[in-house]
């Protein structure tokens, strides 16, 4: 029989669709270790499809704040949404399902590095960032729609690497960069002539 530990490795290499279908299924010991904390930490969920995305988006967003907030530490999110809900007006419903996931996932503190790939979903960067702001090292935003940084970021201490992008990003006048960064990377700026004053002065970065 094998140990927990070598079993977690294994199932470490399954997709995670793969992973939580099948597997739980075969024993109460496989359905256990599935759901270990080792195999939790490092998560990448990916919502696809028509006509059920927004149940999938639901379901997804409801797993990882009740089942994987404690333990997650890495979360690569990608989302490749449906041009009927585009039509249908839906991207505040969409966005805000993703902001109280990742909400959720912060408020126990451990979560350190996010990467969300949105594919033109416009998301706002605002106080739902408030419950990462001791933990969050990296975050990177990707999005073929205009992303928007409604407020300050500087609540943000721990954070080292921003990236977002890569099209168009839109500062409000009162946006701050968070103080600790070492890697920088913006798409182009849009809604001011340039960046808003940095106060205090930033120290020198990659970018």
């Amino acid at each position: 029989m094998l140990p927990d530990e070598l079993l977690a490795a294994i199932f470490g290499h399954l997709e995670l669709k793969e992973r939580h279908r099948a597997v739980p299924l075969v024993s109460r010991r496989w359905h256990a270790d599935v759901h270990s904390p080792q195999l939790l930490r490092r998560l990448s969920v990916t919502v696809t499809g028509e006509p059920e995305f927004m149940r999938r988006l639901r379901l997804a967003g409801e797993w990882l704040a009740l089942r994987a907030a404690r333990h997650v530490r890495a979360l690569r999110l990608r989302t490749d949404w449906p041009e009927d809900l585009i039509r249908e007006g839906r991207e505040p419903e969409t966005a805000a399902i993703i902001a109280a996931a990742l909400a959720a996932c912060g408020a126990v503190g451990g979560l350190t590095e996010v990467e969300l790939q949105l594919d033109g979903l416009p998301l706002e960067l605002s106080t739902w960032l408030a419950p990462l702001a001791r933990s969050l090292r990296r975050l990177v935003v990707d999005s073929e729609s205009t992303l928007e940084v409604a407020c300050s970021l500087s609540f943000l201490t721990a954070l080292r690497e921003l990236e977002l992008g890569p099209l168009s990003v839109e500062l409000a006048a009162e946006a701050r960069l968070p103080p600790g960064l070492t890697k920088l990377r913006l798409g182009t700026l849009q809604g001011v002539a340039d960046m808003p004053a940095q106060s205090p002065p930033r120290p020198p970065c990659a970018t």
